[in-house]
């Protein structure tokens, strides 16, 4: 599936031909890619925030509009299953892009939506890294699309997923060992906010960095759930400060606060501070 960056550090999506209105915004994106995308592969790719990837259809300019005003993570213009069939136009992007393929990087970000896809996620990561040294596409996530992988396992899909928990441990882990982010399934009971809430601090626990979502409503819950709380922020403040000053004193491992404290959960605090920078960041967007 195609993906492509829009202009509010966020991703584009799925996207779809709807004249002129289109035609423009894409125009604005490449030149949005040219100033801000000319990058190696590995800068910057995970900490840019994913919490709340919003799905728009992508024929409706009124929604398109809307979800630009949203402070949201990241837009997907849907041109698949939110949209006519009629009103696709997948062979007319190439024609908005041209040359420009080969000028400047995309953020791609990779739908894992079949049982062989999820057996297959190694190979499938590795094979983007690879290909992203020659292509204009860099993979900077994993998404599991939930409803299609219960379509191909033959299954029904509860509201909490837990039919299909291993497969979105295993996307997690396999995200995770390819510094990739994971972006967690879509509550599609978008009215059921107490619900949405619970199930994306519950993602947030497994490791995922995002969720998607389908409703303007359900953004700032998930952005919430998926951001650390200030509490965190303060103890991931003082213990690198702590372990600063434990190096200029010569000393590696330390206690702090009754804990142990070495590398790996330095690097947790690091990444801490790394998610509130980028969500103050965001906001002030």
């Amino acid at each position: 599936m195609f993906r492509m960056p829009l202009p509010m550090n966020v991703i584009g999506a799925r996207i779809m031909w709807n004249g002129s209105f289109i035609e423009a915004h894409c125009q604005r994106v490449l030149k949005h890619c040219r100033l801000y995308l000319h990058t190696d592969f590995h800068s910057k790719r995970f900490y840019t925030p994913r919490r709340a990837i919003l799905y728009v259809p992508g024929d409706d300019e009124r929604k398109i509009r809307k979800a630009l005003s949203l402070k949201v993570d990241c837009i997907a213009l849907d041109c698949e299953d939110g949209v006519a069939s009629n009103r696709k136009f997948a062979d007319k992007l190439s024609v908005i892009i041209g040359d420009e393929r080969n000028k400047i990087k995309m953020n791609l970000i990779l739908f894992i939506e079949s049982a062989k896809g999820i057996m297959d996620l190694p190979k499938i990561c590795q094979k983007s890294i690879e290909l992203a040294e020659k292509s204009c596409f860099l993979p900077v996530a994993l998404i599991i699309g939930s409803d299609d992988l219960c379509a191909d396992l033959g299954i029904s899909r509860s509201d909490d997923g837990y039919e299909i928990l291993y497969a979105r441990q295993r996307l997690v882990l396999i995200a995770k060992a390819f510094s990739f982010q994971a972006v967690d399934m879509v509550d599609i009971n978008y009215k059921d906010l107490p619900a949405l809430k619970k199930h994306s601090i519950a993602g947030a626990r497994m490791g995922f960095t995002g969720k998607q979502v389908i409703h303007p409503n359900q953004v700032r819950i998930v952005q919430d759930a998926f951001s650390p709380t200030p509490e965190k922020v303060q103890w991931a403040t003082d213990l690198i400060a702590a372990f600063n000053e434990h190096q200029l004193k010569g000393k590696g491992a330390f206690v702090y606060k009754d804990s142990m404290i070495d590398m790996p959960l330095l690097r947790q605090a690091q990444h801490i501070i790394q998610l509130a920078k980028m969500d103050k960041h965001n906001m002030q967007q």
